[in-house]
């Protein structure tokens, strides 16, 4: 019996317009991408690759459109586009000098990408670099889209080394 009246009271005291709400979990696919690679340039150098939207925005293989110039505190944000996608490149977690996030939120909302780039200073002109991209999608990708990925993750790559390497 208190026990009824307890829930009678407690329906009587909720906020008009509450109503009860469902939670649901669903797994969505996801593709990891990492690699560890060298390069010829000082951490530092890297560093101002990476979190200023011109360079960064070569680095990724988009167009810089609107948004701030340097991604310095989290939740910095710039508009990029490709021939793919258009979205916002938001930084998403820093540790100065050290590790960088940026999240890739395509307007379509179809998939999200996170990239985790980690240096590593080696003396005076080497960094040691890592980078681990996560790509969520809503449905499976076929293979060939994979591989597509997988190009455009070494591309990446190789298109960082030639910035920081070459000194633009």
């Amino acid at each position: 019996m208190v026990a009824s009246i307890t829930g009678l009271m407690a329906l009587l005291l909720a906020p008009a317009g509450v109503s009860a709400q469902q939670v649901t979990n669903v797994s969505i696919p996801c593709q990891s991408y990492y690699s560890e690679f060298m390069v010829s340039a000082r951490s530092d150098t890297i560093w101002a690759r990476l979190n200023t939207t011109s360079t960064l925005s070569q680095i990724m293989g988009m167009d810089f459109r609107a948004g701030l110039r340097k991604m310095v505190d989290v939740g910095d944000a710039a508009s990029m586009w490709s021939e793919r996608d258009t979205g916002k490149v938001i930084l998403s977690f820093v540790t100065r000098r050290t590790e960088m996030h940026f999240v890739f939120e395509p307007d379509s909302g179809t998939y999200f990408n996170e990239d985790q780039w980690k240096l590593y200073p080696i003396g005076t002109s080497q960094t040691r670099v890592t980078l681990l991209r996560r790509r969520t999608l809503y449905t499976p990708q076929p293979t060939t889209e994979i591989a597509d990925q997988s190009k455009y993750f070494s591309d990446m790559i190789a298109r960082l080394i030639a910035i920081a390497e070459g000194g633009q």
